[in-house]
């Protein structure tokens, strides 16, 4: 497509599934990493019901709690850790579509300012 072609609609629509796509794959590193949590946590439940084979109830309630306590603060640094990714990724793409706004109506400014000359 030449320069001529180029239109502030299909710039956008340009960059409109450039950030579709970003969106997408944020959602499947989500996906991935909620994916991994879960099978973590199953991993943890097998581990209790081996050990509870081996421990006496209190203890095993006990190490149960605590083993439980480390994984809601597992997850929660790991939910922190996605938002903050995910609002840097927002910041970022926010930044660029700010940019591309701009450039876009500049470059409106001088199509119709060529157009203007030409005709």
């Amino acid at each position: 497509m030449n320069e001529e072609e180029w239109t502030a609609g299909l710039l956008k629509e340009h960059f409109d599934r450039i950030l579709l796509e970003f969106e997408k794959r944020y959602n499947q590193r989500f996906d991935d990493l909620k994916s991994v949590f879960c099978r973590a946590e199953d991993r943890v439940e097998k581990s209790f019901e081996i050990i509870s084979t081996f421990l006496p109830k209190n203890e095993y309630d006990r190490a149960h709690r605590d083993l439980s306590n480390k994984v809601d603060d597992l997850g929660r640094g790991l939910n922190q850790r996605i938002d903050a990714q995910a609002k840097i990724i927002n910041d970022r793409l926010e930044e660029q579509v700010k940019s591309l706004e701009t450039k876009i109506q500049q470059l409106s400014l001088v199509v119709t300012e060529v157009r203007a000359i030409t005709q």
